[in-house]
């Protein structure tokens, strides 16, 4: 159920989970030894809590040069607004919360001649007075734990996650089949053999949650491809793990999404596959080869897979498989096999470049040494943060070949110390 909190009372109790969804900000910091997610929350989070002027400021100058005589001559005309309000308009709500956009206190302030940004607002009293405006929201969702609902913090506001999306500069309206969305989900809880969450309808769930943070911010609804890696289950050895059994519930629970037009496994070696996917059955099996009827019945195979892949059911096949080299112990020792049986089943095989560990463990906790103190809702002193999951998203605009939208978003569990109260 959807429970929707004002500010205020959003505010007065610890955030129980925290979603950081990174913004493209330029910042002259050192590049993160702890890779490249590392370093994009750090540029995020400096680009949610500083309330530099650069960041919340809106630009009314054209972001492309202007389709015509008309509106040329309607930008020469146009005058930047003078901010009246200093609430910005609240993003989308999903499925599985309603965003509330915190309310401004005021300060006695004088009013800025400069608009800001959706999804940035005045910073709460407690804070520092010089961030004029900073950019967050909090959610009320459904607690599993407890009956009472509990809060989420987003940094950024979703609203303030833009991109220019248009196939077109000059056309009327952008098409969704104009874009093309890719994605790669990673589930990162810790324990999977002993944790419930694990089971089939908690990573269903978490990866649903991350669908509506994506369309939260991005308004994006159907994603094209998107890829699951496990990073804590042993998936890539030359024998089955066990761990299989997982994936294989998983990828059965995923598998009748609507919002899904294909799926795909990172990270996984030919035990596993054969683990995961028993039924497959190669092209070969399905008709013969070497003559003209065979080559017919080898196309209508062929044809018959590729419908298994998009259409949602029951158990839909993989699409694309993609391979960590550098995660593997000796990768040369059965990558043949793995193309030959990936090809043998109409499945794409292709490599990955995340490495075998997108967010070491230090990660965490070095932002939040720099950043605690910032937050904008109370937060427990000594808290540390789990990390749940992880969506790494592409957005492509197939015409131009650009790359409108490239970002992570990922959900943490927000753990006070022991005995910490709820209240501050």
């Amino acid at each position: 159920m959807t429970s929707h909190n004002s500010s205020s009372s959003c505010s007065s109790a610890y955030p129980t989970t925290l979603v950081l969804h990174t913004h493209d900000a330029s910042r002259p910091l050192k590049p993160s030894s702890y890779g490249a997610l590392s370093h994009a929350l750090h540029e995020t989070l400096h680009f949610a809590l500083d309330g530099n002027i650069e960041d919340w400021a809106l630009d009314t100058r054209p972001r492309r040069a202007p389709c015509g005589p008309a509106e040329e001559f309607h930008i020469s005309q146009a005058t930047p607004s003078v901010s009246t309000s200093s609430t910005a308009p609240a993003g989308p709500s999903s499925s599985s919360s309603s965003l509330v956009v915190p309310t401004s206190n005021s300060n006695g302030a004088q009013e800025s001649d400069v608009k800001p940004r959706p999804g940035f607002v005045r910073p709460p009293t407690s804070l520092e007075e010089d961030r004029e405006y900073i950019s967050y929201a909090t959610s009320s969702i459904k607690s599993h734990h407890s009956s009472s609902p509990s809060t989420r913090l987003w940094l950024p506001h979703p609203s303030s996650i833009a991109a220019d999306r248009s196939p077109d500069p000059c056309a009327a309206g952008g098409s969704r089949d104009a874009l093309d969305v890719t994605a790669k989900f990673f589930c990162l809880g810790k324990d999977p053999q002993n944790a419930p969450e694990y089971g089939t309808s908690g990573v269903g769930q978490w990866f649903q949650e991350a669908l509506d943070a994506l369309s939260s911010s991005t308004g994006i609804l159907t994603v094209d491809q998107v890829i699951l890696e496990f990073p804590r289950l042993k998936l890539g050895g030359q024998e089955a793990s066990g761990d299989e059994e997982v994936v294989k519930k998983t990828w059965q629970h995923l598998s009748g999404h609507p919002q899904l037009s294909a799926l795909g496994l990172s990270s996984v070696s030919l035990p596993a596959l054969r683990a995961v996917f028993p039924d497959i059955d190669a092209l070969s099996s399905r008709g013969g080869q070497g003559t003209q009827n065979g080559d017919a019945r080898h196309d209508d195979s062929t044809a018959e897979l590729k419908r298994f892949q998009t259409i949602p059911s029951a158990c839909r096949h993989p699409k694309v498989i993609t391979i960590d080299l550098s995660a593997m112990r000796s990768p040369c020792a059965w990558d043949k096999e793995l193309g030959k049986w990936c090809a043998d089943r109409g499945i794409e095989l292709s490599s990955a470049n995340d490495g075998n560990n997108i967010l070491p463990d230090e990660t965490l906790p070095t932002l939040l040494t720099e950043f605690e103190d910032s937050f904008p809702v109370p937060w427990p002193k000594g808290a540390t943060l789990v990390p749940r999951w992880c969506l790494k998203y592409t957005i492509l605009i197939r015409d131009r070949g650009v790359i409108a939208d490239q970002s992570w978003i990922l959900l943490c569990d927000v753990l006070a110390p022991s005995g910490e109260t709820k209240e501050r």
